[in-house]
């Protein structure tokens, strides 16, 4: 059987194609894992460290505190847990 180049040549290209599409699905899946797995440790890590910072300092996690030290203060972030002597 002897085939049209055109469709031939169109074929591979398809063919090509839906390898391509194939290989970013599976990379796009890899990149939603790994976001989520990357959340998921973000929600571990805050969960922490607002348990031990309730048992210590109370008023820290409040909202109304952190929103009043961004309007008064916005260089708080960068001493904050910082001592200087």
């Amino acid at each position: 059987m002897i085939m049209n180049p055109s469709v031939d040549d169109r074929l591979k290209r398809e063919e090509k194609i839906e390898k391509i599409l194939n290989e970013a699905a599976v990379f796009a899946a890899l990149v939603r894992e790994r976001s989520l797995e990357k959340f998921a440790a973000q929600l571990q890590r805050e969960e922490l460290v607002e348990q031990q910072t309730v048992e210590i300092y109370p008023q820290m996690i409040c909202s109304w505190y952190i929103k009043g030290l961004d309007f008064c203060a916005l260089h708080w972030r960068n001493h904050y847990g910082s001592r200087r002597r």
